[in-house]
């Protein structure tokens, strides 16, 4: 049940600081938020059928899983503080790679190019 509060706890906190951090970006400058670039190249994505806040959404919601997840399993484990690292950089990756994989599937789905379906 704690480590459920954990992740629960973890997860709004950093969903919320991309959120705002996101939403600041938007506002100052709305074509050149570094992340919207990524992906769009990354999953080969229509630039005019993106919705950028929607985008931006998904994405805080992934890191904050990440970081919420890595947070968790790093503390069920309970291992030294040079292991600890250790363990987190590995779990992290992991998500990273799984996470942005389905993620980017799903954006191409919804928003991607119509012309060149083969490169995912």
């Amino acid at each position: 049940m704690f480590h459920i509060l954990l992740f629960i706890i973890a997860f709004l906190l950093v969903y919320l600081g991309f959120k705002l951090i996101f939403e600041e970006g938007l506002k100052r400058d709305r074509k050149n938020v570094k992340e919207i670039e990524v992906a769009k190249k990354m999953f080969d994505l229509d630039g005019a059928k993106v919705d950028n806040k929607e985008l931006l959404n998904g994405v805080s919601i992934v890191n904050a899983f990440i970081i919420s997840t890595t947070f968790v399993i790093v503390d069920i484990i309970g291992v030294d503080k040079f292991y600890w690292l250790l363990v987190a950089l590995v779990v992290i990756i992991v998500l990273i790679i799984i996470c942005y994989s389905v993620y980017g599937k799903i954006l191409h789905m919804k928003w991607g190019n119509d012309k060149d379906d083969k490169k995912l």
